[in-house]
């Protein structure tokens, strides 16, 4: 029995690498030819999460945030600066609920129906319509207190966006979290 589990796992992380990811990244890549500041502004948003230590989740996650934002077109017209590409992606990832998954359908395939049933399956974070069974594998690290996290940052740095003029700061990770975790030499404080 426990060798079927780990041919199934196998198998799912096979058909991940060599089908999804190749959909997925081709998705992408036609959303970038399409809209010249989407590289820049996926960029820019991997880069923000990084600084604020959230690195250990795969890029493909915030691709696909920054693709939603570019292609959902009740969020308003498509972004045409990395800023507001930007700062749309982090106001998507500060507004989305904590319990729905993402929904990435570049192509409009779905209808209100089938939306609303994918946004009541709690047990996934990405939906990807061009895919056979629409599932995205992201690691079960994108649990409901990492993605508050995820919020709770995104709220901040849209704030920081609103009342600064210096964007320098945005990418500055906000250390008073982690503290109690990291001990900082009292030398190098000034």
């Amino acid at each position: 029995m426990m060798e079927r589990e780990g041919l199934v796992e196998e198998h799912r992380q096979v058909v991940h690498i060599y089908e999804e990811r190749p959909l997925f990244h081709a998705k992408i890549h036609a959303l970038a030819c399409q809209n010249p500041v989407f590289g820049s502004t996926a960029r820019m948003v991997k880069r923000w999460a990084a600084s604020q230590l959230f690195s250990f989740l795969p890029e493909d996650y915030f691709e696909a945030i920054t693709a939603i934002a570019f292609t959902d077109y009740s969020l308003g017209s498509t972004p045409g600066s990395v800023i507001s590409g930007f700062h749309r992606t982090l106001s998507l990832i500060a507004d989305h609920p904590v319990n729905t998954p993402l929904v990435f359908d570049p192509d409009h395939q779905l209808d209100a129906n089938t939306l609303r049933d994918i946004q009541k399956d709690t047990s996934m974070s990405l939906y990807c319509s061009f895919l056979r069974n629409g599932k995205y594998n992201v690691p079960a690290i994108m649990t409901a207190s990492v993605w508050k996290q995820l919020t709770k940052l995104a709220k901040a740095t849209i704030q920081l966006f609103e009342t600064e003029t210096d964007f320098s700061e945005i990418l500055v990770p906000v250390l008073a979290d982690y503290m109690h975790t990291i001990k900082i030499n009292p030398i190098y404080n000034n």
